[in-house]
């Protein structure tokens, strides 16, 4: 088996990554305050962009993978951009024809452009669901926003 070494930051963003793959997959609102519905076998896609090479890039895949053996009718198509630029390229021209991919991975610049333009969906009512969101030990590694 792959077992590439990574620094920690990246491991900490393939980890919310992944947390954000099981999250796209709850399709409810982030002001809806009703508990998640329960899981179902119908089939799904979700668009996954991010602009990682070599091992980070492999490192996702093989998150994506994981996550599709465990959830077999969840398929998880990823797009792999050139780079930052262009991801930020793509994904204003994506908001602007209303065709934004389920989930991003980007750097802060990026990321602050697309909320910016209200891309961007809130993860909070997802994330502190008693069944399905974090547990209170994953939710403290992340920062609070500013």
């Amino acid at each position: 088996m792959f077992t590439p070494h990574v620094s920690r930051l990246t491991y900490y963003v393939l980890r919310i990554a992944y947390c954000a793959l099981l999250v796209a997959c709850a399709n409810v609102s982030p002001t809806d305050t009703r508990p998640l519905a329960s899981t179902t076998n119908q089939p799904i896609t979700i668009t996954l962009w991010h602009s990682y090479t070599d091992t980070p890039a492999a490192l996702v895949q093989i998150l994506v993978n994981d996550f599709h053996k465990t959830y077999p009718h969840i398929t998880v198509r990823v797009e792999a951009k050139a780079n930052d630029a262009e991801l930020l390229r793509q994904g204003l021209a994506a908001i602007a024809l209303n065709r934004t991919p389920d989930l991003v991975i980007a750097e802060q610049r990026v990321l602050a452009e697309l909320a910016r333009r209200g891309a961007l969906t809130p993860l909070d009512t997802l994330m502190n669901d008693r069944q399905h969101g974090l547990r209170d030990d994953a939710r403290a590694d992340f920062f609070r926003a500013c």
